[in-house]
């Protein structure tokens, strides 16, 4: 039987470009799975909730993957619209994909480590590479890497007694992740925004919890979750070697992921049109009478004769071009 998946979006109009875009995959990866799509706007917490009545609801008792893609984007606005999972990772062997793809990638690497039902949950403005779980998953957990502690102000960090999260501090600064301990040889253990919850913490967080939830709430769902799970019970911190994590929840993240990964992008483009949906230009100049197809991010580029600023991202919808900074 195949696994089911289920997306989390802010909106309608998400929901059918989603589904659309699954539609048209042709590959097996997308083939594995069952796809749900669930309208659930207000971000990861209620998403989690939403999902969890979404299992009542349908006798659901397999383990799931729930990917939430439903938060209001504010920092990357310019992807709000088709929203996160639809955030396009282009790549040097010219096999460009969406962010899903990659985080379809990363679940089916793992998901027969998965032994119990349960919930396992990834952000969509997140991605792991490299990543190898070698023991089988019995138990509510947490996903973390060792990253440089600069990292930390801007990231969920755990603290660790034994095997197990001992606590978790959400953009603190240095100062405070040294007085909790949470520095080791200058080195953080980070969230990576994917989490294992069984049927029974599940139960614990709608039913005990915040069974009547509002918007205001979840501000700052993951800290309260783990804590949550740990003050009644314990939660697993499975921390992996050699991955590598990267959050593209703002711009300069999402530019600073395309660099790494040696982007190539063009130079200049003086044909009157151009086709391809996912190229990245970068120091360019594009002519006048160029016209430049959907899902095109360009930086730092000369358009139409003038000049766009550095840490600019232009996107190009339909007839309208759109500019924000970064």
């Amino acid at each position: 039987m195949k696994r089911k998946v289920i997306l989390t979006v802010a909106n309608e109009e998400q929901k059918q470009i989603a589904k659309e875009y699954i539609k048209k995959q042709n590959n097996s990866l997308f083939h594995k799975y069952t796809f749900y799509i669930l309208i659930s706007a207000n971000g990861t917490g209620t998403a989690l909730l939403d999902v969890v009545r979404w299992k009542e609801k349908n006798n659901t008792k397999e383990p799931i993957l729930v990917i939430n893609s439903g938060g209001k984007s504010t920092r990357t606005p310019l992807f709000s619209k088709r929203g996160k999972i639809m955030i396009p990772l282009p790549s040097t062997n010219n096999k460009n994909k969406m962010i899903l793809d990659e985080l379809l990638e990363l679940y089916s690497k793992i998901e027969n480590k998965i032994k119990i039902p349960g919930v396992l949950i990834m952000t969509a403005d997140s991605i792991c590479e490299n990543v190898n779980i070698t023991e089988d998953i019995t138990e509510s957990c947490a996903i973390s890497i060792m990253a440089d502690k600069e990292y930390g102000p801007d990231h969920g960090v755990f603290i660790k007694e034994g095997n197990y999260v001992k606590g978790f501090l959400h953009k603190k600064s240095l100062d405070i992740l040294e007085k909790e301990n949470a520095i080791i040889n200058n080195n953080i253990m980070i969230d990576t925004g994917i989490y294992f919850i069984k049927e029974e913490h599940l139960d614990l967080l709608y039913n005990n919890y915040r069974k009547d939830y509002q918007n205001d709430l979840f501000l700052d769902f993951y800290t309260q979750m783990v804590q949550y799970i740990i003050d009644k019970d314990k939660m697993l911190l499975l921390l992996l070697k050699d991955a590598i994590f990267y959050h593209l929840g703002n711009y300069k993240n999402y530019f600073d992921y395309l660099q790494k990964n040696n982007i190539k992008f063009i130079d200049s483009i003086y044909p009157p049109k151009y086709n391809d949906k996912k190229v990245f230009f970068y120091h360019s100049k594009i002519s006048e009478n160029a016209t430049i197809e959907d899902n095109v991010a360009i930086f730092n580029c000369d358009i139409n004769e003038g000049t766009i600023k550095e840490n600019t991202i232009v996107y190009k919808d339909k007839d309208e071009i759109i500019y924000d900074k970064f």
